[in-house]
């Protein structure tokens, strides 16, 4: 141990590890790779101090061994199983309720509603758009600044409703839709915790 603290000494891994107590050379390149302790700067090998204060800086923010989970005094951290597997079961139905829904077609993917909403108003704009060619066939006495007064007209229209906000009636579904767990508990759920 002494050899460590030889200024002329490369600090490698593996004294690194027994350093700070680690059982092995891995457990450093996986600190090294979690960016918790610094890594070696070209042929000088670690410097230890400061791989020892990123160490006790990482150990005092984790609350324990992050590595093995347990706490300092090597005791495991206490787990409710019971709530665990209430969350879990939970979790499955909500799972399942969301596959249900996909399967008899009550639920519509994203992908799907952007792409079919997406084509609605590329048509829209198409059929706007075509009203002066009509209105011109329909209409032979109008003029070269008529037209133009029909088209700027039509290229407003698109342009506010492309700034319209979502309707009043669509933002109070969207804001009633939005997913809660506690909300979407099912009644014969018990309560967890």
């Amino acid at each position: 141990m002494s050899e460590l603290f030889n200024p002329e000494t490369k600090f490698t891994q593996k004294q690194i590890a027994t350093l700070l107590g680690l059982e092995s050379d891995r457990q450093v390149r996986n600190l090294i790779n979690k960016g918790i302790l610094p890594a070696a700067k070209g042929r000088n090998g670690m410097d230890p101090l400061k791989c020892i204060h990123a160490y006790i800086a990482y150990k005092a923010q984790a609350g324990g061994n992050a590595e093995t989970g347990t706490d300092f005094d090597g005791a495991e951290p206490e787990v409710d199983y019971e709530v665990e597997r209430a969350l879990n079961v939970r979790e499955q139905r909500r799972a399942r309720r969301i596959q249900n829904e996909l399967a008899l077609k009550t639920l519509i993917p994203t992908d799907v509603c952007i792409h079919i909403y997406s084509s609605l108003v590329a048509a829209a704009r198409s059929k706007v758009l075509a009203i002066e060619g009509k209105a011109t066939t329909e209409l032979p006495g109008l003029s070269v600044k008529d037209r133009q007064v029909l088209r700027g007209l039509l290229y407003e229209a698109l342009a506010d409703l492309s700034d319209e906000p979502i309707p009043s009636s669509l933002r109070a579904y969207l804001d009633e839709c939005t997913f809660d767990l506690d909300a979407a508990a099912e009644p014969d759920d018990q309560s967890v915790g």
